[in-house]
């Protein structure tokens, strides 16, 4: 260890040569074009039984009639039951139609976030869905450069899911029970981070070529020692 360190103090210059090289290097090619990614998220919770949008209610005091409408409650509650079941699942694939990424494109555009167009492949990488096991609850977030638009894509999601449900059944199943909001920290790794990445980066390729040149000397070393013990023996 004494001669790796004599050499660390010998070339101490080109030690920390390479580490300001390595954040050079590290600034141009990644840190330079790195933008922070930010995630909005909404939750939905998809109720057993959907509520009627346009309620047609009778009142009849015939107990034929009361009857008859009591088996046919009975019938939509089950068949609501069984539509809620499907629907858990069939959510994420709801989520990812076009008609959900025209309505984010037209929010998008009438907004003010600087985002004009959002296509299906960016879409869909930064876009998570997640059921919760054992309930009927579906995690959605969105992961976007600009927190503002992660957002208001994330609510655009949460409101026209909601109303894509409506239209096809004629009933409101999807309750949105945490509304999207505006990411204030990035999500993952951020810009400073970078730089320490960079810095450490070099510190080691330091280290690295200073155990090369101590490996290299002690051998050199060893040669020697070895030539002159047997010269000394002749």
């Amino acid at each position: 260890m004494v001669p790796f360190f004599r050499n660390l103090l010998k070339y101490k210059y080109y030690f920390i040569g390479i580490i300001l090289v390595a954040i050079v290097l590290n600034y141009f090619f990644v840190i330079r074009n790195f933008e922070a990614t930010y995630r909005s998220q909404t939750t939905l919770l998809i109720s057993r039984r959907g509520v009627e949008t346009e309620p047609n209610v009778l009142q009849n005091e015939d107990d034929a009639i009361q009857e008859d409408q009591l088996f046919e409650n009975t019938q939509e509650l089950l068949q609501s039951f069984q539509v809620s079941e499907r629907l858990v699942n069939d959510i994420p694939g709801i989520i990812m139609s076009t008609r959900v990424l025209d309505e984010i494109n037209r929010h998008l555009i009438e907004s003010e976030v600087g985002i004009s167009s959002y296509s299906m492949t960016n879409f869909r990488d930064q876009l998570t869905t997640e059921i919760i096991t054992n309930s009927r609850i579906v995690e959605v977030s969105i992961a976007n450069n600009n927190p503002a638009a992660a957002q208001l894509i994330a609510q655009t999601i949460a409101e026209t899911t909601r109303q894509i449900v409506i239209e096809i059944y004629e009933q409101d199943y999807v309750n949105i029970i945490k509304e999207a909001e505006e990411p204030r920290q990035p999500d993952g790794i951020v810009q400073k981070h970078l730089w320490v990445i960079g810095a450490f980066g070099g510190i080691l390729i330091g280290f690295l070529l200073i155990l090369i040149i101590t490996i290299v000397n002690n051998h050199q070393l060893d040669g020697r020692d070895e030539s002159y013990t047997t010269h000394s023996y002749r």
